[in-house]
């Protein structure tokens, strides 16, 4: 079918508003995933911020994951993580405690932390092997770390940190 003059005028212009529509929808999708992104990554981080203090107040880890709709575990394992961060005095300093998910390997990274008059600076690692946490490297501060919580003069506070950092809630 021939269209007339007014006809084909209609049609183009009923194609240019269709591909406007198109072009439009699509930029206002990307729009739209970009700040979905940016609001929930913080909501996921105020969530997990907030599980991570109700389980340091102590509230047991099934009913976290009630609150968090979830009865999985894992779940709150995963949201939780095992990460501790403990602020000692200003005199001894600070000390972050991590866990691996698995639990078999505890990072921690001490901005001078005062130990048995010895001042660590820096990241160390204790791998556990079998039932015993040992320095994961022949590194000094891996060993100093090792012997201020296994030695025989244990520096009882960052003992009791750790410890409190690797018994599961």
């Amino acid at each position: 079918m021939i269209l007339n003059d007014e006809q084909q005028q209609a049609v183009n212009d009923l194609a240019a508003v269709a591909a406007l529509h198109k072009t439009l929808k699509v930029e206002l999708q990307e729009e739209f995933d970009r700040m979905y992104q940016e609001r929930s990554q913080e909501v996921q981080t105020r969530r997990s911020a907030l599980a991570r203090y109700c389980r340091d107040l102590g509230v047991p880890k099934r009913r976290i994951g009630l609150a968090l709709g979830t009865q999985d575990f894992r779940t709150v394992q995963a949201l939780l993580g095992d990460e501790r961060s403990i602020k000692a005095d200003e005199t001894q300093g600070t000390v972050t405690i991590t866990l691996s998910p698995g639990g078999d390997v505890a990072t921690f990274a001490m901005s001078t932390y005062i130990v048995n008059s010895q001042a660590l600076t820096g990241e160390a690692t204790l791998n556990l092997l079998g039932d015993e946490w040992m320095a994961a490297t022949e590194d000094e501060l891996d060993l100093a770390v090792e012997r201020a919580i296994f030695g025989d003069t244990p520096d009882e506070a960052l003992k009791e940190k750790f410890l409190a950092a690797t018994v599961s809630g």
